[in-house]
């Protein structure tokens, strides 16, 4: 089989590139998929299903996160204009896809994908160091192949899952779990590139860390990105991200969540507030998600809490 070489070819909407949602959708809509936008950013998320195919792929600003969840591919290959790159195609088999390069894909046999693209200006911001540098670069290592880690299929599904939750948390959470997946395929960059040059990941320092609390806590009854938050502290996603978990040991989103628990335990003790009205100044969605939380954190449903405080 000759592999067609890849031509560069954009397709746009209005004079400007459109989202990988719906590039997608017009070169692939012979397949049965869904496609999601989450997070703050956001991310396309597709879900498909496809039987045997060549496909020419446009060059896109975006860079595309490409896991295979199911597969009877006998072989898959894609050109993305240095030359074919024979895939596994196997099951849990990860694919990073440059912005900017026009593809050729071949898969043959059934398989189900699942892929997330956000802009690559998006992804370069969060990379940038505290000094401002890029280190976009770092992935470079990684395109082009086939890349095998049991964490990558477990984080694109849940970033998948959370996807469809409503509420404030969402898309901190998700945004939160695409930084994960960020830092974890930068880790396994550093693992093919030289470590010369690059900087060790320090906590955030006090100052910082009063700062980014003390505003969690002055915004709790509403919806706060990881961005928002990033840039409270002057930093970029990914690398306050890093610093955050360094400095506490608990992810952005699960911060924001234990703020919305002690808030709620202050006013269950000291305001004859309803659960619902507390629910809602806490930033939960509902009263049932409170109460949910609630008693994952403390053992006890709000109410239960509130009537061992009234004995």
């Amino acid at each position: 089989m000759t592999i067609m070489a890849p031509t560069r070819n954009t397709i746009q909407t209005d004079g400007r590139i459109d989202r990988y949602g719906s590039i997608y959708g017009k070169l692939y809509n012979k397949f049965p998929l869904v496609t999601k936008t989450a997070g703050s950013m956001p991310l396309d998320l597709i879900r498909v299903d496809q039987t045997s195919h060549e496909t020419k792929d446009p060059a896109i600003e975006q860079i595309v996160f490409r896991l295979v969840l199911e597969s009877d591919m006998s072989h898959s290959s894609v050109d993305c204009g240095n030359g074919r790159a024979v895939l596994s195609g196997r099951k849990g088999s990860f694919y990073l896809a440059p912005a900017d390069a026009a593809s050729y894909w071949e898969g043959q046999g059934d398989h189900s994908l699942l892929m997330l693209a956000l802009p690559k200006i998006n992804v370069d911001q969060m990379m940038q160091t505290e000094d401002g540098a890029s280190t976009l670069d770092t992935l470079e290592s990684l395109y082009n192949r086939d890349i095998f880690n049991g964490a990558i299929p477990n984080l694109m599904n849940r970033i998948w899952d959370h996807s469809t939750h409503d509420g404030p948390g969402a898309s901190l959470l998700v945004d939160g779990l695409f930084i994960t997946l960020l830092g974890t395929l930068a880790g396994l960059a550093a693992d093919k590139t030289s470590t010369k040059g690059t900087t060790s990941v320090l906590p955030l320092d006090t100052h910082r860390l009063v700062q980014i609390t003390d505003y969690v806590d002055a915004n709790l009854e509403r919806t706060m990105s990881l961005d928002e938050l990033a840039n409270v502290a002057g930093l970029s996603m990914f690398h306050f991200s890093r610093c955050f978990k360094q400095a506490t040991n608990t992810t952005p989103h699960m911060f924001v969540t234990s703020r919305r628990i002690e808030a709620s335990r202050a006013m269950l003790a000291n305001s004859a507030d309803c659960l619902a009205e507390i629910a809602y100044a806490c930033g939960f969605s509902s009263q049932a998600y409170f109460t949910t939380k609630f008693k994952e954190h403390t053992g006890l449903t709000p109410g239960a809490y509130r009537a061992e405080l009234a004995r």
